[in-house]
């Protein structure tokens, strides 16, 4: 080849090179393609950390109860309870015992919470247990065992709060067949509240709230409303958070028929840390809102209990306890589609399947049942 042929060729092999190099070039920086960071060294964040995971129990009585709060919203009530046994070992009170115990009963969990009261303090929390078990089934073992553990408790802890509300309670549970119970506790109330300032406070807002919110429902067994309210709104500024002072008075106000009242103090309990008070507020609230003839507003109430209760639209219904087939069926019966029709008709069929259904409940499901077919 003589070197006029090949200057050519070269040139042609040149030009075919630097398209090529072009091409790949583009491609490299073709849109959507990888692109290399511009430092290579930059570290990528960890994600965050679950909070719902298990951790060791905090050192402080602060941060132990603050990761409480987040274990019960995750549905942990069994790490909870484990905190408070630490916490009543940790610091032998009646407190840790009545909260242990109060929980053990919002969950289910009582025979682990049996296992875990120990030592004197834990008298509280077993008092507690007994009254509840007597409520439920007036036996007298649990309403004796009740007011031995008691009785011990105001023994270690004479104004201790959490002792004197399981007292009031006790008394309240007996009121029916021993009258002079409901004149004992008004009078234990009347000696301990004197102008709005609870003595049995220990230093613990919660304890006195727990405690004034026990003498408001004192007050209501005596036919006393006034007072009620007036103990209800003192509870409820001692310690704004807890739901159990509230859930009391809108109960309170509901059975009266104040159903503004009722759902103005139920509505704020729909946040709280525990799944049973979650519920109770939203049936309240959902109550509430269909005599306040809101129907939008009772609907998302029972949604709301519902999803406290683990169960959400499309569930079968037979998961959900028969007040809330009956309320929610009721409610969706109203105008609407046909799929809230459908709906419907699956929750009233659920209750009336109910072998313990109440008989004018179950009338007015097949009553709606036979709207809803036309």
């Amino acid at each position: 080849m003589s070197l006029r042929t090949a200057q050519p060729a070269a040139r042609n092999l040149s030009l075919g090179t630097v398209a090529l190099c072009l091409l790949l070039a583009c491609k490299r920086e073709a849109p959507g393609a990888a692109v290399r960071p511009a430092h290579p060294d930059t570290v990528v964040p960890a994600p965050a950390p679950d909070p719902c995971a298990d951790t060791s129990i905090p050192p402080t009585t602060d941060e132990a109860l603050a990761r409480a709060a987040v274990l019960r919203r995750c549905g942990g009530a069994r790490a909870v309870l484990a905190i408070y046994a630490e916490l009543l070992q940790r610091d032998p009170r009646p407190r840790w015992a009545h909260e242990l115990a109060a929980l053990a009963l919002a969950e289910g969990l009582v025979p682990e919470a049996r296992e875990l009261l120990q030592g004197p303090a834990a008298r509280v929390g077993l008092a507690l247990l007994h009254v509840a078990a007597f409520e439920a089934r007036a036996e007298p073992a649990d309403r004796d065992a009740a007011r031995s553990e008691f009785q011990a408790a105001l023994a270690l802890a004479p104004d201790d709060p959490y002792a004197l509300a399981v007292a009031l309670r006790h008394d309240l549970a007996l009121a029916d067949r021993e009258p002079e119970r409901l004149a004992l506790a008004a009078q234990i109330c009347r000696e301990r509240i004197v102008d709005d300032n609870p003595a049995a406070d220990g230093g613990d807002p919660r304890g006195a709230a727990l405690f004034v919110a026990s003498c408001a429902r004192v007050s209501l067994a005596a036919h006393e409303p006034g007072e009620a309210r007036r103990r209800f709104a003192l509870a409820l500024t001692l310690d704004p958070d807890e739901p159990a002072p509230r859930l009391s008075w809108a109960a309170a106000e509901l059975a009266a028929g104040n159903d503004r009242k009722a759902a103005e103090l139920y509505a704020p309990a729909l946040e709280a840390p525990a799944a049973v008070d979650r519920y109770l507020a939203g049936l309240g609230l959902g109550v509430a809102r269909t005599r306040l003839h809101d129907p939008h507003g009772a609907e998302q109430a029972y949604r709301h209990a519902a999803a406290a209760r683990d169960w959400h639209r499309g569930d079968p219904p037979e998961r959900l306890p028969p007040e809330l087939q009956f309320n929610l069926g009721s409610a969706l019966a109203g105008p609407g589609d046909k799929a809230r029709h459908a709906e419907a008709r699956a929750l009233l069929t659920a209750y009336v399947e109910r072998p313990e259904a109440d008989e004018l409940r179950r009338l007015r499901c097949r009553q709606l049942l036979l709207e809803l077919a036309d």
